[in-house]
């Protein structure tokens, strides 16, 4: 509910794709997909946001904590880094998300807790990650 829809994602540093215009709810299953078998403790600092009428950028440091019980390697995978949102507004009382941008500076700790090879988390990717959703962004100006 926090989305348009659809809305565009880039997220090129954890999953090594282009900027696609998905879905909200295909999204929100890829991010659901990808988070439960994990903890998470994600915390936001660092609010530099900037209005221009009916739109809003911001840009949001990250810390983002991920824990699973693991008899390979460390249990924990912590990502540093930002988000850069773009918002529009579509009522006076509501702003919603049409663009995030995910991107971190370095990563401690375990890539493989946040597992991409789950066959249902596959399936989700393929849906996201696809040629339709690759044009639908490239067609979109980025705001911000």
């Amino acid at each position: 509910s926090c989305f348009t829809n659809p809305l565009n994602i880039e997220f090129k540093s954890l999953t090594g794709q282009e900027e696609v215009r998905v879905d909200a709810d295909l999204w929100t299953l890829f991010a659901k997909q990808i988070l439960s078998p994990v903890r998470r403790h994600h915390t936001y600092s660092n609010f530099d946001i900037t209005l221009a009428g009916e739109r809003a950028h911001a840009v949001v440091y990250h810390t983002s904590r991920h824990w699973k019980s693991t008899d390979r390697g460390y249990s924990h995978n912590t990502q540093y880094g930002w988000y850069d949102f773009s918002f529009e507004r579509q009522t006076d009382a509501q702003w919603l998300m049409s663009r995030v941008k995910h991107a971190f500076q370095w990563v401690d700790g375990n890539d493989a807790l946040l597992d991409i090879h789950d066959p249902e988390l596959s399936r989700t990717m393929q849906k996201v990650f696809c040629e339709e959703s690759f044009a639908a962004a490239r067609a979109m100006p980025v705001i911000g």
